[in-house]
């Protein structure tokens, strides 16, 4: 019994995210001056001109963790990728660093430093 719940747990939260993909697809923000974004359900890259100073910020929807949390499970979470390299790239996903992440961007927009 315990078992079948769990099942049909995971199977309402897959549901709930594969709704909320078609109609969250495509919200990253218009790229800056000289950058382009690359925009896709999970996640967000970018690339800037080389010694831009920017992290990309992603809201998810689905099961995750905040950047930076390690005893929480969320539906709603915000992810933060580091610091941009050397040659202006960036990139995060909803998945990243967290073993259980498996989300949705349902919003995304660069922040300079």
């Amino acid at each position: 019994m315990e078992n079948g719940r769990r099942i049909a747990a995971g199977a309402f939260a897959l549901a709930l995210m594969a709704g909320a993909g078609a109609a969250t697809a495509g919200q990253a923000s218009a790229a800056p001056a000289g950058c382009s974004i690359y925009d896709y359900r999970h996640g967000v890259s970018a690339n800037c001109p080389p010694g831009s100073r920017y992290v990309i910020e992603l809201d998810c929807l689905g099961l995750g963790r905040n950047t930076g949390e390690t005893a929480s499970v969320r539906i709603f979470y915000h992810r933060t990728s580091g610091l941009a390299d050397q040659t202006g790239f960036a990139g995060v996903d909803c998945g990243q660093g967290s073993y259980i992440g498996i989300g949705l961007v349902t919003g995304a927009w660069i922040r300079y430093l």
